[in-house]
């Protein structure tokens, strides 16, 4: 399976085998911000560190080198171009139609 990851930086291709689970949520790049009610609670709890070890994990079967996907190329995204401003002079509703018609969307 081949996909293409939007990132801050650009698009990231990645490569899997599959049986794959993908997911897709709208405005997956907006961070989300902390209430302060929720800042001052974490700052009072206690952090458990863990090693691998501890885990029962096999260092092999984490990290790069344990990643059943590969990530091909990081491309830069396209910058945005400037959008066409109608002047509407009565008849601006035929050419949003027209201009429509022409991206195939109507």
């Amino acid at each position: 399976m081949k996909v293409q990851r939007q990132t801050e930086a650009g698009y990231d291709d990645v490569e899997c085998q599959t049986p794959a689970l993908v997911s897709v949520t709208a405005g997956v790049v907006e961070p989300r911000y902390p209430s302060f009610k929720g800042i001052m609670a974490a700052k009072k709890k206690p952090v458990e560190e863990l090693n691998l070890a501890a885990l029962g994990v096999d260092a092999a079967a984490v990290g790069q080198g344990g990643a059943r996907q590969e990530t091909i190329r990081v491309t830069q995204a396209e910058e945005r171009q400037a959008g066409e401003v109608i002047e509407d002079e009565g008849d601006a509703h035929d050419k949003i139609i027209e201009f429509l018609g022409e991206l195939k969307i109507v």
